[in-house]
């Protein structure tokens, strides 16, 4: 153990969940495995209901994103403020179990006979979320025991690309 890890605050959870449909009120949507490939890199967030000043970001490593089989992972250390305070307490309680995320949308697929979009490639990761109200009820989030130590960080750190923007929408 690092000195000064004890008194961390980490959680972790998935933003975003593959091949799950939502029904979002006018049309159903599902987000493709490999829609984040190309955003880890980006400066992302890690913000309360999408909204406030950042408890984690990536550029500073306290937020660190990794893709796998069930979706986008995510992992902060929260910041030592009272609003980082209260959402980890928040998480360890089990009022706050969902995630979202807020981005732009680079590629689609529509199938207007099935009323479903399919999001094949994230232009811009924008934020991550822990929420109140998912819109994708299988995104997750938990408070990490202080004992738990992982071995390295879930990121590589690639170059920076801005990618075109073309829908920005944020999901909860």
């Amino acid at each position: 153990r690092a000195e000064g890890e004890a008194d961390e605050m980490r959680i972790s959870g998935y933003a975003a969940v593959f091949n799950q449909e939502t029904d979002l009120g006018f049309f159903r949507e599902q987000i493709a495995p490999g829609a984040f490939d190309s955003v880890l890199q980006n400066d992302v967030r890690l913000l309360l209901n999408h909204d406030g000043a950042p408890l984690a970001r990536t550029t500073n490593e306290t937020l660190t994103l990794s893709v796998d089989d069930e979706g986008l992972r995510y992992e902060a250390i929260l910041s030592d403020t009272t609003q980082g305070r209260d959402l980890y307490k928040m998480i360890q309680r089990g009022d706050i179990t969902q995630s979202s995320f807020a981005f732009t949308i680079e590629e689609q697929d529509v199938d207007k006979k099935a009323n479903l979009r399919t999001i094949t490639k994230v232009g811009r990761l924008l934020d991550v979320s822990p929420v109140t109200y998912p819109a994708y009820p299988q995104a997750s989030v938990s408070a990490r025991s202080e004992f738990a130590v992982e071995a390295e960080p879930l990121v590589e750190e690639p170059a920076v690309e801005e990618p075109k923007e073309e829908i920005s929408e944020v999901r909860n």
